[in-house]
């Protein structure tokens, strides 16, 4: 019988070289694909926050046109809107069972809701009743990008920090400016961090109130 020819030791070498760089290629490649596929689950996340508050955008005003105001918010976690906002500038969490929305973001974390008193009160009176407007600021904090907002919802994002539970168990506190401000109750709300802001202007809530037959 003829014998087989033995491969060299520097064949054998090599083969081992390429195996190590076809396992780098391939590790690199399942890398990327894994970070891919992160970046689009974040990304999709993302976009259904937004889509939840627009539609707790659209609960408010519906809410607006029927009762001519706007809901107080939920201060003691069973998703309804207290009898009555009792401070002039009330902040508590989005009343999801009164307005019929999801309670949660897509992280698991109630909205914040803060309204105006006098918005809550009456649509009518809005003008001249109890409290003051709250106050959005940008990234730094140092411009303010409105001053007369009556109601806003917050989103605290991925990380959740300052946000609530559904049984309303605080999580980890803020450390960034901008999520410290959207998470400490005061009038003052800013963009920052990965939390999402929505409010909406007067001047929308009373031309949803007027169409809806109600008098300035």
């Amino acid at each position: 019988m003829t014998p087989m020819p033995r491969r060299s030791s520097s064949a054998a070498g090599f083969t081992l070289i390429e195996m190590a760089i076809m396992l780098t290629v391939f590790g690199l490649t399942l890398l990327g694909g894994i970070q891919a596929i992160r970046s689009q689950a974040h990304k999709a996340t993302f976009e259904k926050a937004q889509e939840d508050l627009r539609a707790i955008q659209t609960a408010l005003l519906g809410f607006l046109a029927v009762n001519g105001r706007l809901p107080c918010p939920d201060r003691d976690f069973d998703g309804l809107e207290e009898s009555a906002c009792a401070n002039a500038n009330q902040s508590g969490w989005v009343p999801w069972q009164t307005l019929q929305v999801k309670p949660l973001d897509p992280w698991g974390h109630l909205y914040t809701y803060r309204v105006r008193q006098s918005y809550a009160v009456s649509i009518t009176g809005a003008g001249t009743g109890v409290g003051n407007d709250i106050t959005v600021r940008n990234l730094d904090g140092t411009g303010d990008i409105s001053t007369t907002v009556p109601v806003i919802v917050v989103s605290h994002g991925r990380n959740g920090l300052g946000a609530r539970t559904m049984e309303g168990a605080a999580l980890p506190a803020a450390t960034l400016a901008a999520e410290v401000e959207n998470a400490n109750q005061d009038a003052t709300f800013q963009f920052g961090g990965d939390d999402q802001l929505l409010w909406i202007p007067a001047n929308v809530l009373q031309y949803y109130a007027l169409k809806a037959g109600w008098t300035l």
